[in-house]
């Protein structure tokens, strides 16, 4: 057979079919030969038989054996095998027995033995295997085969090793002899035998197709038939008439051929579900292809069924038809669209779909729901649309552009493939209309039905009106367009009065409408709020020398500052020569009383220093000082943070600026800042490590410093800040050397001939370093060494975000926020904040003892109670008494312990008390936290109970961050107007000296009429209400840095005419100064307003 393709030759004499039955199944056995599945064995001429192996692999493992020993039933059978055909040999060797050989499959072969000394008879029969195991199996068989050598007295036994059954009996039983007995007792054996071979065969079925069918269907399994499959084939044995009718029906059951008249169209809809019907009950029948007919090739039986199926499928396809307009029925079959939907559809769903276009779109489909899906695709994927067109676009020359743009469109479309149609239909007669339908894919309709309206939508001219939310914004409404980043494209905004404060928005359809929508939902979301400051002066000083720090508050911030008409001032007819005499004489007559020193010929300087603590990135300057090293702006913390305050904006005007120049050590690269930064400009020092105190280091740092002052100047800059620059991990300056660089730069600016129109130089300390205090102390130290040169004053000023603070508050007490360190005071008491056990902590306690000495710790060792307030003796420390507290670092507690605090120093009549952050410290709690408890103790004590001999409370804070929290503290807490925040010079007493007689009674209210009802309001405008909420704490920090209070006695005005109190109005109403009566002092009068404008001094100038 073919699919045994690997052969194998050796040699035997004389043998028999069962001979090679035995050799072949020798073959067979892995675990005897090393073989496999093997063909039956055939001669190859004379004694050489050839046996073919199905698989290669077995065939070699034969050949690992040389020589292969078979044990035949007539003795060991020795067989050489090789690859190719041996010669033939003469020496062939042969079996040690003799054997018969039978002529048919059920034929056996048999021997009879007497033996003599037992004098019975026995006979051997080699039968088939199969028919023994047919035998054993088959109990019924087996039981008939007994019986019948029952009756002749003879036993079986059945050898399954040697394929024999073995009759045995006694010869004495026999009639006629012990020979004639014998002989009659093989005879009748032998009929049982031939009974046996005639009744019962063995059928081996070699065929393949027959065999696949045998062993599929197990209709041929029954108990009288048995199947055996130990060699390559299977072998049933059964009665011979139950073996035919097998025979007859595999016979039957070979493949048959049937052609359907079913066209491939029909057999496309169901041949999946019709195949796998096939594959799971008839999978023997082939379906095949050939000219557009369907076949089915198989068993007759499983052809049959399997046609059936087919026709039973073929009449369950349902047909939908889809009813379209005559434009699409006309397109789809143009457009190719039939083939290619068909074949998506023979994809795409569960069941296939097929589609035809008759007088309508037919859809075929096994499954309902796949006609539904089809049909919903095709409604999907095709459409009409009818676009009228109106007016002048119906018109040419109009729809002459529409038309060109329409067919412009559809050929981009069409590219490829045809996807989109476009007709135009003229209106009735007499009407400007015109239809334009459109015709395609769903796809490509709706993007020309885009094309069409974007022409509709766009290209006409349209002019709307926007109301603004309030009518106060018509007056700076470009600023607010500008602030928002609104950007105009194809859009103009115009604001307009008439026919009432709105913005007439004018542009194309959609571009009005969506600038309409940003713009109204901008401005409803825009925050604004109103800030008043006491007194005209603070609209004047923001139209003049603080124009432009409220713009820089403006561009930092993101918000539009808007001035409010203020309460009108008199119009006082004076001429402005005569005013300056007025004003001149008033102040002589008050500088008069002032000792001679305090009146000088200095003339007017400009400059004054500041010390600010915050970040450099955040201050509000015009230019901001930056160092910078080998030129990378990153080099520096401070470089890295402008990068991220400006989101990298910064990055690219320094890179430009950059790469145009070469810059050494000492040079400046001038570059514009963005709009985030609170500057215009920003200077970049290019700088060198430390390399000593005469080292190029020094050297660089001050050219380039000494070069941002005389830029300043030349470019009329107002105000500028610098940081500390050098002790930094990058540079590695010692603090004190980076300091004095800074310092000794600003006094030779302020020796300098002429410090232009710089105003203020500020120097930026970052509160929350390690080394803050440290570098503040050495600023200010050095500042103040150089605000005079020979006498005479170089500076105007020198102030700093850590000057003392002073308020008034109830009770004529007045309140002082110190940066200092407690242990300087003078006061009459002093509180120390101790747990009165660790009296050695670093910290207040630990600093007041030391002065105080060994007694007073003593005395505070042997206190057993800690609640409440304890006052010891003073010891050595300059004071009258130590009151100590426990401030439990609890904000509650602390709170009261202050207000005892207060109430005993009044008890015990002392004048003044030095208060310390208790708990701020080594307590551990928030600054905010403590400082608002302390100054509500305060507010509680000076409320509830009258203090009459304490006039002076001093808060004493020794670290920046505690100081700037009392501050914020206070701030919110007491009246504005209360509050002295920068420290003036101080007028001293009048000398007692001879005065010419003043007049008696001069009226004081005529000053207070003309001032107390003025303020300066401003309107700020932002895009959140953080922003808004920002300008409005940095507008009044501005106004408040400029202003002054001074308080002037009543003894001091009494040498006052009433002419001179009239000009003293004028001069109030004309510096827009703010005057009110002493609350706490009658005949006192307070004057606030800009500093240059309250001080006395300044009336010379």
């Amino acid at each position: 057979m073919d699919e045994y393709q690997y052969p194998l030759f050796f040699e035997a004499k004389d043998t028999t079919d069962k001979e090679k039955d035995k050799i072949r199944r020798h073959f067979q056995k892995r675990r005897d030969s090393g073989g496999g599945e093997c063909g039956t064995i055939e001669s190859a001429g004379g004694n050489v038989y050839r046996i073919c192996f199905r698989e290669k692999e077995d065939q070699e493992r034969v050949l690992l054996r040389k020589f292969h020993t078979i044990l035949l039933p007539c003795g060991e059978l020795r067989l050489t095998v090789s690859r190719n055909n041996p010669p033939p040999s003469l020496d062939q060797p042969s079996t040690s027995q003799s054997a018969s050989t039978s002529q048919s499959a059920s034929t056996s072969q048999s021997q009879t033995f007497t033996k003599a000394e037992t004098k019975s008879l026995e006979k051997i029969f080699r039968l088939d295997i199969f028919l023994l195991n047919f035998l054993r199996d088959n109990f019924k068989a087996y039981k008939v085969l007994l019986k019948q050598l029952s009756t002749i007295g003879c036993t079986l036994e059945l050898d399954f090793d040697e394929e024999e059954a073995v009759v045995r009996g006694d010869i004495e039983k026999g009639p006629g002899g012990a020979f004639g007995s014998a002989e009659k007792w093989e005879i009748q054996v032998d009929r049982v035998f031939i009974w046996l071979t005639e009744c019962y065969i063995c059928y081996h079925v070699v065929e393949t197709n027959k065999a696949k069918i045998l062993l599929q269907d197990l209709s041929f399994v029954r108990d009288d038939i048995k199947v055996y499959r130990d060699g390559g084939y299977p072998v049933v044995v059964g009665e011979v008439q139950a073996i035919n009718e097998i025979i007859t029906k595999l016979e039957k059951s070979l493949p048959t051929r049937k052609e359907l008249p079913i066209v491939e169209k029909q057999f496309k809809l169901v041949e999946e579900e019709f195949k796998g019907e096939m594959r799971a009950h008839y999978p023997e029948v082939k379906i095949l292809t050939v000219n557009a007919i369907i076949i089915l090739e198989g068993p007759d039986m499983e052809v049959q069924s399997g046609a059936t199926k087919l026709y039973e499928l073929i009449k369950k396809v349902k047909q939908k038809r889809v009813k379209v307009c005559p434009a699409l029925m006309s397109f789809i079959p143009s457009s190719g669209a039939i083939s290619k939907y068909q074949a998506r559809f023979q994809q795409s769903f569960r069941n296939p779909v097929s589609l035809e276009v008759e007088s309508d779109l037919v859809l075929s489909s096994l499954s309902s729901s796949s006609l539904d899906e089809a049909e919903a695709a095709v409604q999907r994927d095709f459409a009409v649309a009818n676009v009228q067109l109106e007016g002048a676009a119906a018109v040419t020359p109009d729809l002459d552009r529409v038309k060109e743009i329409l067919i412009k469109a559809k050929n981009e479309a069409n590219i490829g493939e045809f996807r989109v149609d476009v007709s135009f239909i003229p209106g009735p007669s007499g009407t400007a209309s015109t239809k334009v339908q459109l015709v395609g894919y769903s796809e490509n309709v709706n993007k020309l039905k885009e094309v069409l309206h974007d022409y509709q939508i766009n290209q006409v001219w349209t002019q709307e009106l926007l109301n603004l939310p309030n009518p106060n914004l018509i007056d700076c409404f470009d600023r607010i367009v500008n602030l928002i980043g609104m950007k105009q494209t194809g859009v103009t905004l115009k604001a307009s009065h008439s026919p009432y404060p709105c913005v007439l928005v004018s542009g194309p359809r959609c571009e009005v409408k969506k600038a309409q929508q940003s713009l109204t939902s901008v401005l409803a979301s825009l925050a604004s709020d109103t800030v008043a400051l006491h007194g005209p002066g603070a609209q004047r000083y923001f139209q003049a020398e603080g124009k432009v720090g409220k713009e820089l508050v403006e561009s930092s911030c993101q918000v539009i500052i808007k001035e409010q008409p203020c309460v009108p001032i008199p119009n006082v007819k004076t001429e402005p020569r005569r005013m300056s005499n007025v004003i001149s004489s008033l102040a002589s007559r008050l500088l008069t009383r002032l000792p001679s020193k305090t009146i000088g010929s200095t003339p007017a300087i400009k400059t004054r220093l500041e010390i600010k603590l915050d970040s450099l990135v955040d201050t509000q300057v015009n230019v901001m000082v930056v160092p910078m090293l080998k030129k990378d702006l990153t080099s520096t913390k401070i470089g890295k943070c402008l990068m991220e305050k400006t989101r990298n904006a910064i990055n690219s005007k320094f890179e430009s600026k950059a790469a145009k120049c070469t810059v050494a050590p000492g040079d400046v690269l001038q570059v514009d800042a963005p709009p985030s930064l609170g500057c215009s400009t920003l200077f970049f020092i290019e700088c060198l490590p430390w390399d000593g105190v005469r080292g190029q280091s020094v050297k660089a740092l001050g050219d380039g410093l000494k070069r941002c002052l005389d830029l300043c100047v030349q470019k009329a800059f107002l105000t500028v800040a610098f940081p500390v620059i050098g002790p930094g991990i990058v540079l590695k300056y010692p603090m004190k050397e980076a300091v004095q660089v800074l310092t000794e730069n600003i006094h030779q600016f302020g020796l300098s001939a002429s410090s232009g129109s710089l105003s203020t130089i500020q120097v930026i300390i970052k509160p929350d370093y390690p080394d803050s205090e440290e570098c503040y102390h050495d600023v200010y130290r050095q500042l103040s060494s150089i605000m005079n040169q020979g006498g005479q004053a170089i500076f105007s000023s020198l102030t700093s975000d850590l000057d003392d603070i002073s308020m008034t508050v109830g009770g004529g007490v007045k309140l002082q926020l110190v940066f200092g360190d407690i242990t300087n005071e003078t006061t009459d008491a002093v509180v120390n904040t101790t747990d009165f056990v660790n009296l050695h902590n670093n910290g207040v306690c630990k600093d007041i003892l030391t002065i105080a000495g060994p007694e007073v710790e003593a005395e505070l060792k042997a206190v057993k109670e800690t609640k409440g307030v304890y006052i010891s003796q003073p010891g050595l420390f300059p004071c009258q008494a130590i009151l100590h507290v426990c401030g439990q670092r609890d904000a509650v507690v602390i709170e009261q312990r202050v207000c005892s605090i207060v109430v005993k120093c009044a008890t015990l009549r002392f004048k003044s008390v030095a208060i310390p952050a208790i708990c701020a410290g080594t307590g551990g709690l928030d600054p905010g936290i403590v400082a608002g408890a302390i100054l509500r103790g305060v507010k509680t004590a000076i409320t509830l109970n009258p203090l009459c001999c304490l006039t002076d409370i001093r808060l004493v804070l020794i670290k920046i961050n505690v100081f700037l929290a009392f501050k914020e503290e206070a701030m919110q807490m007491f009246s504005t107007a209360a509050i002295n925040r920068v420290p003036v010079p101080q007028i001293p007493n009048l000398q007692q000296q001879q005065q010419p007689p003043s007049p008696v009674g001069a009226d004081l209210n005529i000053v207070l009429t003309s001032s107390v009802s003025q303020q300066s309001v401003f309107h700020v405008l932002g895009l959140c209400r953080q922003d808004v909420d920002d300008a409005i704490t940095k507008l009044k920090g501005l106004y408040q840095a400029q202003c002054s209070t001074h308080t002037f006695k009543k003894e001091e005005l009494k040498g006052l005419t009433q002419d001179d109190m009239k000009d003293l109005k004028q001069l109030v109403e004309t510096e827009g100064l703010y005057v009110q009566k002493d609350q706490f002092s009658q005949g006192d009068l307070t004057v606030s307003g800009l500093k240059d404008k309250v001080k006395p001094g300044d009336a010379d100038d």
